[in-house]
């Protein structure tokens, strides 16, 4: 079958943010509840995860989407301070001129992402994503599409476009996110290492993996 769309994660995947992640991360839980975030953490519960799985997680109990929403945007007020003030907010490195490559080709493309509207819209305004996407169309968390490894995020970023999974490509960073692409029917999933190890993206169902865009080949669109 022909690919006629792309699809993207976002955090770590078009932007490298996994040391703003991280330190918010680490700022948030230490100064509210006194407790500290381990690397295994950061991979299974939080990067790829909706707030209220990752919130139930360290909480140790069920809260509702809307509990989970003003926590997590405490977080996200000092996630995105430390965006504005660095000059590594910024797209991967050779994105921007694959996102030009795939809409010369007439490549669809949509973003799915586990961030929720307020900072979706956050790096669309400041990064200047609508050169290229639709906000309107993006997947994002509205605390009703399931959590990765889950792959219906991924099938409501495809299915927006008016495509199948199965005719998309997936860029993705973390191993929750490759595996619900996989499980989801995806084309061809690449991976991108910009946290995990090549071997370790592999280990989980990654097609093939990439430190950034710029070697990319083009070929595969």
């Amino acid at each position: 079958m022909k690919i006629k769309g792309i699809i993207y994660d976002f955090n770590g995947t078009m932007f490298f943010d996994s040391d703003f992640q991280n330190e918010a991360r680490r700022k948030f839980f230490l100064d509210k509840y006194n407790r500290k975030v381990t690397g295994e953490e950061f991979d299974l519960y939080i990067h790829g995860v909706n707030s209220v799985d990752t919130f139930k997680y360290f909480l140790n109990k069920t809260i509702s989407f809307e509990e989970a929403r003003v926590l997590e945007e405490e977080k996200e007020v000092i996630y995105r301070n430390l965006c504005l003030k660095s000059d590594k907010f910024k797209l991967a490195d050779g994105l921007e001129e694959f996102l030009n490559y795939a809409k010369e080709k007439h490549l669809l493309q949509n973003i799915a992402t586990a961030s929720a509207f307020k900072n979706t819209k956050f790096f669309f305004d400041n990064l200047d994503l609508y050169r290229w996407f639709d906000l309107d169309q993006t997947a994002y968390n509205n605390g009703k599409i399931k959590s990765k490894p889950d792959p219906e995020i991924f099938i409501k970023a495809a299915n927006n476009l008016g495509l199948t999974l199965s005719e998309c490509i997936v860029f993705e960073d973390s191993r929750n996110g490759i595996i619900a692409a996989k499980r989801g029917g995806a084309k061809l999933v690449i991976g991108v290492s910009s946290r995990l190890s090549e071997e370790d993206l592999k280990k989980h169902g990654a097609d093939l993996v990439i430190s950034n865009y710029i070697d990319l080949d083009k070929k595969l669109f």
